[in-house]
């Protein structure tokens, strides 16, 4: 019996709002980690911590949770967020 070796690439979701002047967002997926959430404002990074927060009550809810920016947005600013998760493979598969 032989094993098959699939290729599995890193995804990531991507979700994008114009601001409408509010500082919380729903996040509109699962995540795994906190860790996962990437944020920018009009192209410039936002950082977990200082620049926004996860709800901790985000992490494997259905329901997605919410970020808060340390201060809210501008209206008109584009916001984008994304998911970024590695995929790893941790089981072979036999042919045949």
């Amino acid at each position: 019996m032989t094993t098959a070796n699939l290729s599995v690439t890193d995804n990531g979701t991507v979700v994008q709002y114009v601001s409408a002047g509010e500082n919380e967002i729903t996040l509109p997926w699962l995540i795994r980690a906190v860790t996962e959430i990437n944020v920018t404002v009009d192209a410039a990074v936002q950082y977990q911590g200082t620049d926004y927060t996860v709800d901790p009550a985000a992490v494997d809810s259905e329901s997605g949770g919410k970020i808060t920016f340390s201060s809210a947005t501008t209206a008109g600013e584009i916001i984008t967020i994304w998911l970024s998760t590695s995929k790893a493979r941790t089981t072979g598969f036999a042919t045949g």
